[in-house]
Order: structure tokens, then sequence, then C-alpha cells
């Protein structure tokens, strides 16, 4: 059996999106922050609608293959936890955190990057500080994200230092119910796009800020405010958005036998507290 998939990588001011459907139907969203000057794209929100086990997670990995460019491939960064859906109602969503945490670390090394994850295990033993001075890109852009716990805490507390900061999410809920993932590129896949726009010179008054050199233009679109708007306002309704007729399609074939029938995972130790019982207190 074979399916075929059409993505769609739109671009919003510093906002992507990655839009696929399958058999014209919507199958997944993608919603990417990016932040050019250190490189780094920060991972907003993932929903799948695919009913197809491993499908979603096989369409996510080409997609972010194709979206950089050889050579100067930006930091990711993740904050993994389970949320809600918002723009597409989710089929069996993972719901425990350390395995979501590991679900995304299979994807960032299937795509060629090394992963580090910063729990409350790490904040609380002072790894975090080796972690963070590993990936240079994202410690700047910490402070200015909006829905992650270091950011979130920084603008609080202005005046903590990194080491108060991880104080203050140890008696907080952020790094329990989620992982911060930082990930940098360790290889090049072999189905990254190459840059074949031949280097020109460029006036520093004409480029734009938020022109990212990382990005693949080839396959990027921009689109308007309202445009967005009606596109994510049909994923809601599971309908596909006239607007998307004349944008171009980034098209998949893909065959069923290709789709891993288990989504790699990392092993975890998950415990279970028993609750006593009459029995147990008895002396």
């Amino acid at each position: 059996m074979e399916y075929s998939v059409e993505s769609l990588f739109l671009q919003r001011d510093k906002h992507l999106y990655i839009i696929s459907y399958v058999d014209g139907a919507p199958m997944s969203v993608c919603v990417i922050c990016v932040y050019p000057k250190p490189n780094v794209i920060y991972i907003k929100r993932f929903e799948s609608a695919s009913k197809v086990r491993g499908l979603s997670r096989m369409v996510l990995i080409e997609s972010l293959k194709r979206l950089f460019i050889h050579g100067n491939r930006p930091e990711i960064y993740v904050y993994s936890r389970p949320i809600g859906s918002k723009y597409i109602h989710t089929e069996r969503p993972i719901s425990h955190s350390m395995q979501l945490c590991a679900y995304w670390e299979s994807i960032l090394t299937e795509i060629g990057y090394s992963t580090m994850r910063l729990t409350h295990k790490e904040a609380k033993s002072k790894e975090f500080k080796n972690i963070i001075s590993e990936h240079k890109g994202i410690a700047q852009c910490l402070g200015k994200i909006i829905d992650e716990p270091i950011s979130r805490a920084m603008r609080h507390a202005p005046e903590s230092s990194l080491d108060e900061i991880m104080v203050i999410l140890c008696s907080s809920r952020d790094l329990t119910s989620g992982s911060l993932i930082f990930s940098k590129p360790s290889e090049e896949p072999s189905t990254i796009i190459v840059q074949k726009t031949p280097e020109k010179s460029k006036d520093k008054k004409e480029e734009s800020a938020d022109k990212c050199s990382f990005l693949n233009q080839e396959i990027m679109q921009s689109v308007t405010r309202d445009e967005i708007l009606k596109i994510l306002k049909d994923l809601q309704n599971g309908t596909t958005s006239e607007e998307l007729s004349h944008m171009k399609k980034v098209q998949q074939i893909i065959k069923s036998s290709s789709i891993p029938k288990k989504e790699p995972i990392k092993p975890f130790k998950l415990t279970i507290k028993r609750p006593k019982t009459r029995q147990d207190e008895q002396p």
C-alpha cells in the first residue's frame, strides 16, 4: 500500500508551519519558531491525526531534512511535554513525559543531530551548566522564547542567576511533567538539501533581519496573517483550505513497507508505587 503525502512549508514572520496532507486529508502540523542570528529553531508544537502508526513521524523526519541547507544547520530546541491538541485531533497521543522525550530524541537522531536532555534530575545535579554551554546558540535565545520554562522563569526573575533559575524550576512541575531537549548537528544526513543558488554579495542594508541562511528557500513560501489563520481554521475543521490550491507543495510517496512497525523509543525505567493495604500496615 502507498500513501500520497503533500507538505507545505509556510512562513509568517518568525513562525514556520509544516502542514502535511495524506491523500488530500489533513494529517499533521508542526509549528516552529525561528531565531536567525544565533541559528536556532524552537519546535513549538507537533500534532498528528494519522491513523497509520509511524507515518506522521516519518513525514516529519523527511520534512526536517528538507528544511535545512547543507553545512549550515541550526541548533534545535524542544520543550517536550504532553499537551492538548490545538489544530488537529491527535490519534493515540503519547501521554507519558519520558516516553514523549524519547520519541523526540529518536526524530532528532534520525536527522543527524546529537541530543542532551534537561530534566529535574539534571537541573538538581548542576549538570545543566554543561548542557547549556554545549549549545551556545540556544543559550542566546533563553529568556526570549514564549512557552518554555527557563525563559518564563527568567522573565519573572530577570535579576536571578542561572543557578537560581534552576532552583525555581526544581520547585515547579515544569521539569517533572516535561523535558527540555538541546540538540545540535552531529552529521549530515544523505537526503539533506544542498544550496543550488550561487552565493552573491549582499548589501547589509537590503538584507532582511528575518532572513534565515539555514532555511531551504526553494520550498519555503511566505503567507499573510489572514492566509495562515484561514489555513489553520480549516485544519481545525478537518477540511482543505482553498488558499492551498495556488501554493507549491512537496510531494512524497511512502510505501507502508518502509514505515517502521514499531517507533524507535529509547528504554526508560518507570516505577509504579503500589498503594498500601491494611495487610501491609499490620506488624
